[in-house]
């Protein structure tokens, strides 16, 4: 949200401006070329309030951000609004980070802050389809903990708030940790890294514990003088993962249908938390950032896509 964050993939929001990099579907209204029919369900990056206006000679078939139309299969299954989450840049960023950084193994045990957010919910239950065991879950409450193994189906969920939150680590992953897929950073990630096996893997995704932070450029997520003497001496890997530093529209391919495959094969669950209004946009956010959200956020701002697919936008 500020300049000193030190995430270089995207521009600071600045004030009294439209919001740009959100994703967004939505109906096309009116239409000058053949590619684009009135009725069209299409989505794309928007900035709010959307864009009224497309110019489809500006946008290369290769983009990835293009405006496009949804997936017809998407449509039929009632999954209008999983490009914004699972079969988005979200899911994508899951199978990717979790594949090429985490490089799991059969057996190898993987722990997941944030574990019902939107990515975390995601990469938690990718890495038990790749072979990881156990998968913990790393959560605010204990209300939390019990929906991460209810319905994301992680190994365990551990509320990182518990006075014997070490303790509680050590007992579900006795021979340590493999893969540790680092969304909060601060204390609770310090404590996991210390627990870390060697050669280990740490993912860096998104860190919500220094998102305030100004007083100095993160130009990457700080450690403690310890977690960060583990590391060096076990000879952990720690990468900061940036998802469109991976443009290999093939790779992007083949984690969506991967996606796809895993969700009809009831692999794969997927929650949403959706707000419906412009008016509540504020609401979600807020609730967003302070972690009340169970999988991706959405806002719902128009009823017009029922017409077209009898779901939910």
């Amino acid at each position: 949200m500020n300049n000193n964050n030190g995430a270089h993939n995207m521009d600071p929001w600045p004030l009294n401006q439209a919001v740009e990099g959100l994703g967004g579907v939505g109906v096309v209204v009116e239409s000058k070329t053949e590619h684009f029919q009135i009725g069209s369900v299409v989505e794309a990056m928007f900035g709010w309030p959307w864009k009224l206006f497309f110019s489809v000679n500006e946008c290369e078939p290769s983009l990835k951000f293009c405006i496009r139309k949804i997936n017809e299969n998407y449509l039929r299954r009632s999954w209008i609004s999983l490009p914004l989450s699972c079969l988005g840049m979200v899911g994508i960023t899951s199978v990717i980070s979790v594949e090429e950084v985490g490089r799991p193994l059969p057996g190898d045990a993987c722990v997941i802050t944030d574990a019902i957010g939107g990515y975390g919910s995601i990469a938690g239950q990718v890495a038990r389809i790749l072979g990881c065991s156990p998968v913990v879950g790393i959560c605010s409450s204990e209300e939390e903990c019990n929906f991460a193994v209810s319905k994301f189906k992680f190994s365990a969920a551990l509320n990182k708030n518990s006075k014997t939150f070490s303790q509680d680590l050590r007992a579900v992953c006795p021979g340590g940790v493999n893969i540790f897929i680092d969304n909060s950073g601060g204390d609770t990630s310090d404590a996991i890294i210390l627990q870390m096996k060697s050669k280990g893997r740490v993912v860096v995704y998104d860190q919500t514990s220094p998102y305030n932070a100004c007083d100095e450029e993160l130009s990457f997520p700080v450690m403690s003088d310890a977690a960060d003497m583990h590391i060096d001496m076990n000879e952990i890997t720690r990468k900061k993962f940036f998802p469109l530093a991976y443009n290999d529209q093939k790779q992007w391919e083949t984690a969506l249908n991967k996606l796809e495959r895993w969700i009809l094969d009831g692999k794969l669950i997927v929650k949403e938390s959706t707000y419906c209004g412009l008016e509540k946009v504020g609401l979600a956010f807020n609730d967003m950032m302070s972690g009340r959200n169970i999988g991706t956020t959405i806002l719902k701002v128009s009823e017009r896509a029922n017409e077209v697919s009898g779901t939910q936008l």
